[in-house]
């Protein structure tokens, strides 16, 4: 369609149908994009945004930033083109699963092309590619896959998600033919831009027949100084004289056109030809050329393109810039201009001579640039800054980075420089802009810094968006619903090995991780090229659920956010879709019940059932050990990010919901009991989670007296008069109390508490920190932003779990336990140098951002210092100086002492024999005997000590 009223271009983008867009513009308004235009987009739904801008426009402008430029909001693409002319179109491609929507027009991204400007759109929308403009957006497609080369890095990627996304894009190359496309049975549509050896001018000259054509009618801010253009259309066109409607301030007016010539052209004040014009916000920017016949056939070019040679080109020349544009023809006894309110009166004309202009400086031209080097992309992955430049750089420079408020944070030598560099950054939080300088004279364009990790979140496949979307809104607004709702996206198992067979094959040797030392890289054209394929593998994985709930994990224990007061109905319902007569092991089933499970206890069963899940994977990646009791010549893989993530996740939500409680309201109901309906009373019992009160009937002892959820209790009564019509008794009034539970008890470990807090930890943190010890350790990436995520997330483990157990109470039969964890979360999760203040801080830190403290986690806090991390840091300095000396002979040693062994960590000694010793040890405790040791095959005389 063609926009026919003055109106937002912005308003026709329907939400929900679109999910990336690909938008070209010459200028740009960063303030405007990122404040009014991108939220627009994103309420749309539409998360994958690239921009292509015309290069020496961007550089110049950000020759005079203020500082504020691509900070908010960094997740679109900037793209930039630079060609001998400038780059021009104003086009909006966006795309669906079945939608696609072409805007083009003449507004450029900012607040007068959008908002206050007087442009002129057409808008063409497609659901299927049977649809009649189908062939229209074919074009559009294919005209802008020639700029795809300018993307680099995760750029590149994205548009590669354009067709993943909205698989219809690929076969558009088939709908491609020359000619018009029929929209209606009376509107003709053709896509236009310049091209070698055919500029937009000389196709018009092949299309609109002469013959017939008695008048043209201009629309355009900018013409030729010497109207070069315009004479062009009067002769080749053969007209006595053509009508121009312009801004009489423009500075870019046939000024030098003769007295003689002048007169073949009329030339009229746009803003006195139009109704609604405001000289002192409106500004003519709209580019229209109207052909009309004696026939009624009328033809409309509308885009890019001013009245100039550059935008146009001529028979015989190629145009300079490039510009896109739409070409319509139709029959109509009356002209679009009419149609859109122009009309042209003799009082509105006005003669072209310079002194008549105001000298507003609306002129098309950027400076170019004196630099000899120039950006063309600079991208960071986790703290790697990735830099492409138009050519090789001097063979000394220095990168200076720059914060938002444009200071400079860090700068880098580097020696030896190609095309493409690679350094390791010191903030990369921080790091907004880069720029070039060779001794003290700066080199280089500004140039705003990406980042692949922001970039990544904006995958539109429609269940990675629905993740990144929870996970946003559960960072944003600690929205433990969306929490509970990412259950369902969480994996246990072993995707690395999946993506290591692919960034084998597809990563370059000299872009795999590299030495701290080395600080920066030069790289070949093949290595840079090899990029995206890299930032693809470690988003894959740092994008993933697990890894995301991890890093979210990470952000609650440090309070930067805080858990919601309530858990809703919402939350809890979402948590799980498991049946909870699986969860509560009931095996039978009755006949028409429905399972139920009452809010606080869908959010424990959640957690419950994700421990569980957690231990039963990592014991059976144990289990041979286990079953020939033996770990030394355990062959198996190192502990990965994403098994790390999910125990993080894990203890992270022991942690948020360890001593909080939920309300409960319950009706009070009695029962004659009847021994015939025992087993049919005792599954209603786990369907309904029904509570038997203390209250009994002294005058009939059959009467038993039980809670149910208020809600449930109309359903149960059906359900009971089921099993028999004497069992259910009525009330004429049912007592409604509310209890109040805790998730998790803090009883005394044993095999049977599934929600003690105690069994979780040394059970699935146990059979973990074993399974750590058995596997060497964790594994090392080939690519530095992993390992980073990996040594950050295992100091979050630690974190949030040396917190845990300190926060909870342990009985002294049970202190054996806590120490043995404590001490392999010491030596096995916290990474790097092991010194007491680094350590104190990170559980300080906890402590002091939790705010929810129990009685004894000050007592633990203590013990853990003096007892634990003192004695530990001694031993570890022994250890890594000489560890022979530490050795001692395993009969020499007392019961009960402390003992370590790289691949089960530390356990307590029990029994000494030739080839055998008794261990105590979290992890194993389900599979010890009595007195909770279990014996592990040993046949070496001494063993490592502690303490």
């Amino acid at each position: 369609m063609i926009v026919g009223e003055r109106q937002n271009i912005i308003d026709l983008i329907r939400k929900g149908a679109y999910s990336s867009c690909i938008i070209t513009s010459y200028s740009f308004d960063f303030i405007f994009f990122e404040e009014r235009f991108m939220p627009a987009l994103k309420s749309a739904g539409i998360k994958n945004i690239n921009l292509f801008l015309d290069g020496q426009y961007f550089d110049e402008q950000l020759e005079n930033t203020i500082g504020k430029e691509f900070s908010s909001q960094r997740t679109y693409s900037i793209n930039t083109i630079y060609k001998p002319g400038i780059f021009h179109p104003k086009m909006m491609f966006l795309t669906g699963p079945k939608h696609g929507l072409l805007i083009i027009g003449s507004g450029n991204v900012s607040t007068s092309g959008m908002s206050s400007n007087d442009e002129i759109w057409g808008a063409f929308h497609i659901d299927s590619l049977e649809s009649k403009n189908a062939p229209l957006l074919a074009q559009a497609w294919n005209y802008l896959q020639q700029f795809f080369g300018y993307a680099h890095g995760t750029n590149a990627e994205k548009l590669q998600w354009i067709n993943e996304g909205s698989p219809w894009i690929n076969d558009l190359p088939g709908l491609i033919k020359p000619g018009f496309a029929s929209v209606t049975d009376e509107l003709e549509v053709q896509f236009l831009s310049n091209e070698s050896g055919a500029s937009i001018y000389n196709q018009l000259l092949g299309i609109i027949p002469k013959d017939t054509l008695k008048a043209l009618n201009i629309v355009s801010p900018y013409f030729d100084k010497n109207g070069e253009a315009i004479l062009n259309f009067k002769e080749d066109f053969e007209l006595d004289f053509i009508t121009c409607l312009t801004d009489p301030n423009s500075e870019l007016l046939p000024f030098d056109l003769d007295d003689q010539t002048k007169s073949q052209f009329e030339f009229y004040n746009w803003g006195q030809c139009i109704v609604e014009f405001n000289a002192k916000y409106n500004r003519l920017h709209a580019k229209l050329f109207n052909f009309l016949h004696d026939d009624g056939t009328e033809y409309l070019l509308i885009g890019s393109c001013n009245a100039t040679m550059n935008a146009l080109g001529s028979n015989s020349g190629d145009a300079v810039n490039d510009e896109a544009a739409i070409l319509i023809r139709r029959n109509s006894n009356e002209s679009y201009l009419t149609q859109l309110g122009v009309e042209a009166s003799d009082q509105d004309k006005f003669e072209v001579t310079k002194s008549a202009v105001k000298g507003i400086g609306q002129g098309q031209t950027v400076k170019n640039s004196n630099h000899s080097t120039r950006i063309l992309h600079a991208e960071k992955d986790g703290d790697e800054l990735l830099i492409k430049l138009s050519q090789d750089a001097p063979e000394k420079i220095t990168v200076v980075i720059r914060d938002k408020h444009l200071i400079e944070i860090e700068k880098h030598t580097i020696e030896k420089t190609s095309s493409q560099l690679k350094l390791s950054l010191h903030k990369p939080d921080e790091a907004i802009h880069v720029v070039l300088f060779e001794g003290n004279n700066r080199i280089s364009n500004y140039r705003p810094i990406q980042d692949a990790f922001l970039l990544g979140k904006t995958n539109p496949d429609p269940e990675k968006a629905r993740i990144n979307d929870l996970i946003d809104s559960i960072a944003s607004n600690a929205d433990f619903s969306s929490l509970a709702s990412i259950f369902q996206y969480i994996d246990y198992i072993r995707l690395e090995d999946d993506f290591d067979s692919y960034s084998a094959s597809s990563a370059a040797p000299g872009i795999r991780a590299e030495k701290r030392e080395k600080e920066y890289a030069t790289l070949t054209e093949e290595e840079f090229n090899q990029l995206p394929a890299v930032q693809s593998y470690t988003r894959a994985l740092l994008n993933h659920p697990n890894v995301q709930l991890a890093d979210l994990i990470g952000l609650l224990g440090k309070g930067i956010i805080n858990q919601s007061d309530e858990v809703s109905e919402d939350i809890e319902s979402s948590l799980t879709g498991d049946n909870p007569e699986e969860q509560y092991g009931g095996s039978e089933q009755i006949d028409n019940v429905s399972i139920h499970q009452i809010d606080g206890k869908k959010v424990k069963s959640a957690i419950l059932k994700h421990s569980e899940k957690l231990y039963e994977y990592h014991e059976g990646v144990l289990q041979e050990c286990i079953d020939k009791a033996e770990f030394q010549k355990a062959d198996l893989n190192r502990i990965s990010l994403n098994e790390l993530s999910n125990m993080i996740v894990l203890m992270g939500l022991f942690n948020q919901f360890h001593l909080e409680t939920f309300d409960e309201e319950v009706a009070e109901f009695a029962i004659r009991y009847n021994e015939k309906y025992r087993s049919q009373i005792r599954r209603l019992e786990r369907s309904y989670h029904l509570r038997k009160s203390k209250k009994s009937d002294s005058n009939d002892i059959s009467i038993s007296y039980y809670y149910v959820q208020s809600k449930w209790l109309d359903e149960l009564i059906e359900d009971l008069n089921k099993v028999g019509d004497s069992l259910f008794i009525d009330q004429e009034e049912y007592v409604v109390r509310t209890f109040r539970n805790r998730y998790f008890t803090e009883v005394n470990i044993h095999k049977e508490e599934f929600d003690s807090i105690k069994n979780h930890l040394v059970d699935t943190l146990g059979i973990f920190l074993l399974h750590v010890a058995a596997t060497k350790g964790f594994k090392e990436y080939e690519f530095e932003v992993l390992n980073n995520k990996m040594n950050k997330f295992r100091k979050t483990l630690f974190g949030v779990s040396v917190f845990l157990i300190l926060n909870t109470s342990w009985s002294d039969n049970e202190i054996k336990h806590k120490d043995l964890l404590l001490l392999d979360l010491l030596h096995l999760i916290y990474p790097g140098a092991h010194d007491e203040s680094s350590i104190m801080e990170s559980v300080n830190e906890l402590a002091k951002s939790s705010g929810n403290n129990s009685g004894q986690f000050t007592a633990n806090l203590a013990h853990f210092k003096v007892s634990i991390l003192m004695p530990y840091v001694q031993w570890k300095k022994s250890y890594n100086k000489d560890r022979l000396a530490l050795k001692k002979d395993k009969k020499d040693l007392l019961f009960h002492s402390i003992v370590y062994r790289s691949e089960i960590g530390f356990a307590y000694l029990g029994k000494v024999r030739d080839d055998t010793i008794d261990i105590k040890k979290p992890g194993l405790w389900q599979y010890s005997n009595e007195n909770e040791f279990f014996a592990i095959n040993y046949p070496f005389e001494s063993i490592l000590s502690f303490g």
